[in-house]
């Protein structure tokens, strides 16, 4: 469990360490906020329908304008940890969460007064209810105590004296145990923010001339190559013990870069599931395990850091999935030229399937973006 935590937290650590320890030009605050959400969808029936969490954060950040730091993302960017409470409002079955998150965030537009950024998070929490047999079946949500949220939240910060900023917020969050044991449905919610962020000194006009220009040849359409792994869990039964088979995957496919921040994909996906065929044995069925499906994607590279979301469908799956379609969160770390090593996170609809690492290789990636 503490190397699947310290898997899924790692890459945010290279950057949020990187950033403490010798950036010149940093503006430190304090930022609380209070936060209201819904769960729009579940992807399987329950009782207690609709759910709406609420909660409260406290972060400390660190806001970067040296050089140095900038080409981290080729943008200003801040980075920080927070710390959460989450009620569920349902104490007898979903309890609470108290989450603690590792978090860069870099700046998408700015103003004299203002801030539009975009926050990617990852860490680790502690449910304070999960599913029972017999005392708490109905949470089909969580069934480990320790679990490990993803949050991407769109901020908007105003300035309304010389430290203090008010900010509204808007973000789409996952908690899940990445496949660890079994159930885990996890749970997609959507959150609304309202809070405060009062820096320890008066921030700087942002006037400094950095830029950044996308080489000719990195627009041209590129290949990629992905290879993926993952260990998914199958609870123990009356007659089988508890398995923990490993998936296997292939991606082929291209991606094309629209701007140094942005880019399009599309791939075909093959993918040994070694959990389709364990169920399979135990059923009785002789159904291939094997996957094929097509992909269509969009991915957002920030520096080094690289954000992707794909939605896929199957064309060939005869041991049949939860359903026929599913999406992919993926975050990526350009290590060199070309060579993106990361984590990945399956889902369908509201359920989440299973996370594992991939690594990937470009085609002509020339220099680190």
């Amino acid at each position: 469990m503490l190397t699947r935590a310290s898997l899924i937290v790692l890459l945010l650590i290279s950057q949020t360490v990187n950033a403490i320890d010798s950036d010149t030009i940093s503006h430190p605050s304090v930022g609380f906020q209070l936060n209201y959400g819904y769960v729009p969808f579940t992807g399987f029936h329950v009782s207690y329908l609709p759910i709406c969490p609420y909660g409260v954060d406290l972060s400390l950040n660190k806001f970067h304008t040296s050089y140095k730091k900038w080409k981290v993302f080729h943008t200003y960017w801040t980075s920080g940890i927070q710390a959460g409470y989450l009620n569920f409002q349902n104490p007898s079955v979903l309890g609470s969460a108290y989450t603690l998150m590792l978090f860069a965030e870099p700046v998408i537009a700015h103003g004299d007064k203002w801030f539009f950024t975009l926050r990617p998070g990852m860490g680790i929490a502690y449910l304070t209810k999960i599913y029972d047999e017999t005392e708490n079946p109905t949470n089909q949500f969580f069934c480990t105590h320790l679990a490990f949220p993803l949050s991407v939240t769109a901020r908007f910060k105003y300035r309304v004296g010389r430290q203090t900023y008010i900010t509204v917020a808007g973000a789409y969050n996952h908690i899940s145990n990445g496949g660890s044991k079994q159930p885990n449905y996890g749970m997609n919610f959507l959150t609304g923010y309202a809070g405060v962020e009062y820096f320890y000194k008066t921030m700087p006009s942002l006037d400094h001339h950095y830029s950044y220009k996308l080489p000719v040849s990195e627009k041209k359409i590129r290949f990629r190559i992905q290879t993926f792994g993952a260990v998914t869990t199958i609870p123990a039964t009356d007659t089988y013990p508890e398995e923990k088979p490993f998936n296997l995957g292939f991606n082929f496919g291209v991606m094309k870069r629209l701007t140094h921040m942005y880019s399009l994909s599309a791939g075909t996906e093959l993918l040994f599931d070694g959990y389709s065929k364990h169920m399979a044995e135990r059923e009785g069925s002789d159904a291939d395990y094997k996957k094929l499906s097509v992909d269509v994607g969009q991915a957002f590279i920030f520096g080094n850091v690289i954000f992707a979301q794909s939605l896929g469908v199957y064309l060939y799956s005869p041991y049949k999935p939860a359903m026929p379609y599913y999406q992919k969160y993926e975050l990526g770390y350009i290590f060199k030229p070309g060579i993106i090593v990361g984590l990945h996170l399956k889902a369908y609809l509201g359920a989440a399937d299973y996370s594992g690492l991939s690594v990937s290789w470009v085609t002509g990636w020339n220099k680190k973006s």
